[in-house]
């Protein structure tokens, strides 16, 4: 059970490190010649990408220390969902996004799933 706590600290640090890359280089998120061709195409993910930066800062400072694996529940189940939304956005739009980007969201989200299965089992 200790390996899912430290593998949930990394999806923690990762998430908030990778998200504040992505967002002052969107480049990584759309290959040069999207951005070139379709513009800032990548706006429509920069809100998401801060809001689960600002939620997993907030989480982080004010309910990750306590036991409840509610918080940590809920900000897992949004990292899968924001890895569907990039999934729908590809499906509607056939602009390329970089593997990545969806892969570290649902590691992410595993990672916090986990944590909080195991603060359930623990009590």
């Amino acid at each position: 059970m200790k390996k899912v706590r430290i593998n949930f600290q990394l999806a923690v640090w990762l998430s908030v490190l990778g998200g504040l890359l992505l967002l002052f280089n969107p480049k990584w998120v759309f290959s040069k010649q999207v951005m070139d061709y379709y513009g800032h195409v990548n706006l429509v993910f920069m809100a998401p990408i801060f809001f689960l930066i600002a939620l997993q800062v907030w989480l982080w400072l004010f309910y990750y220390s306590t036991p409840d694996w509610r918080p940590v529940a809920f900000m897992g189940g949004l990292f899968l969902l924001a890895a569907a939304g990039v999934g729908l956005f590809y499906a509607a739009t056939n602009l390329p996004v970089r593997l990545f980007l969806p892969l570290g969201l649902v590691y992410c989200g595993l990672s916090h799933l986990a944590e909080a299965y195991r603060r359930k089992v623990q009590g």
